[in-house]
Parts: structure tokens; C-alpha cells; sequence
């Protein structure tokens, strides 16, 4: 009987399959992680690591001043900009008065100030009983003539002076159903302000909401001048 060859191989045809797999394997994990490899950087370069030396502080310290410099030009740029732009649109201190209502009737938004137009005219008083637009060159006014909508009032310019801000219901449906307003007032340089809702129940009813009062520095204070339940 011919004996059995007893040698053991290590390195056989299944060991090497093994292997290639887990190369491959490899490889592909060190593909995916690449675009996250980033060299380490010297610590002199890297911002907020305590320098080793007094001339690697120096060194800071002229690149952070350089870097400030940098952005006080850029920010006095943007101002330039900015300033360059509103002169161009002719709006220095804009507001906006928008007034989101239910339907189905016809509510009005109306803004009165006290300013005066170049040939003398004045912004007419808040009439319930007629629809009433801008007087002013620049000053627009969205009219959504049924709800559910919003009315919105654009203020292209407002100076140091009163403006009134009213609800107008125009126009109601046969059902007569009352209608709901929430006013939000909007402000150049100041946080937005939300008039608590409203309720107008006739045609023909006016309500005064608000006070916006500009001041010259470009902020505003806003009094709410809803009537007491």
C-alpha cells in the first residue's frame, strides 16, 4: 500500500483566497476614509494652540491684529455698500404694515402720518367708508379685496413722525360674518411687532391698532392702541 503524504501546507489555495479578501477589504475601507485624512498640521500654525516660544506668540499676535484689520475693512465695505445701496432705491428708513385676515369680506390696512408732500399736500384721515392709497411717491399699498388674504402697507421712507396704523372693514358679505385680523409690523432696525388679533363685526368699522413712532437713528417704538375689552 502506497503511504499517505502527511506534509501539512500552510500557504494552500484557501489561505491565500483569505487573504486577498482581507486586502481588499482593507484598500476599500482606506478609499472610503481618505477624503476625511487630514496631515497634522505644525502647532504654530493651528489658531488657539499655546505657543511653545515667545517669537512663535509674537507671530500670533501680528496675524491675529492683521486678521482684524482685515475684517473692520471688510465690514466698513459692506456699510459703504449698504449705505450706497439705499441711496440708489431712495430707502432710508423702510417699514411695513401687513395685515393677515379671514374672509370672506373686504378689510383694508391704512397708515396715517403727518407728513407733507413738496407741493404742500398732507396724508388724508383714516376714512371707514373709502378705500384710501398712498399719498406719498415710493409708499405702496398691497389691497387684498377678500379673505382669506393679507393687506399689506409699505413705508418707503418714514421720518421722525407719527404714523397710525388702521383697520378698515370696507366691504361685507350678505351673511354678515365678522372678520379676524392679526397685524405684524415690520422695522428697519428693530425686532418685528405682533398685534394681538382683531375683530371687526360691520361694514364701515375702523379700528386704530397701533402707534409707530420712528426715531432718527433709524429704530422705532410701536404702542399698541387696541380699544379695552
Amino acid at each position: 500500500m502506497k503511504a499517505r503524504n502527511r506534509e501539512i501546507n500552510i500557504f494552500n489555495m484557501s489561505l491565500l483566497d483569505i487573504l486577498c479578501g482581507a486586502l481588499g477589504a482593507f484598500c476599500f475601507m482606506m478609499l472610503v476614509l481618505f477624503p476625511y485624512y487630514k496631515p497634522k498640521a505644525q502647532m504654530s500654525d493651528v489658531p488657539g494652540v499655546d505657543p511653545k516660544t515667545y517669537e512663535e506668540a509674537l507671530k500670533q499676535i501680528r496675524d491675529l491684529k492683521t486678521l482684524l484689520q482685515s475684517c473692520r475693512s471688510d465690514q466698513d465695505s459692506c456699510k459703504s455698500d449698504l449705505k450706497q445701496s439705499n441711496d440708489q432705491l431712495g430707502m432710508k428708513n423702510p417699514m411695513a404694515v401687513i395685515a393677515t385676515f379671514t374672509g370672506p369680506n373686504d378689510l383694508d390696512v391704512y397708515v396715517e402720518d403727518d407728513r407733507v408732500t413738496v407741493k404742500g399736500v398732507r396724508c388724508p384721515k383714516a376714512d371707514p367708508n373709502v378705500k384710501q392709497g398712498p399719498t406719498f411717491t415710493g409708499d405702496v399699498h398691497y389691497d387684498a379685496t377678500a379673505g382669506v388674504a393679507s393687506d399689506s402697507w409699505l413705508v418707503r421712507d418714514a421720518p421722525a413722525l407719527e404714523f397710525r396704523v388702521y383697520l378698515k372693514l370696507m366691504k361685507q358679505t350678505a351673511d354678515r360674518q365678522p372678520t379676524q385680523a392679526r397685524v405684524n409690523i415690520l422695522l428697519s432696525l428693530d425686532q418685528p411687532v405682533e398685534v394681538p388679533t382683531v375683530e371687526l363685526k360691520r361694514q364701515g368699522e375702523m379700528i386704530r391698532v397701533a402707534t409707530i413712532t420712528p426715531k432718527p437713528d433709524g429704530h422705532a417704538s410701536v404702542r399698541i392702541d387696541l380699544p379695552k375689552k
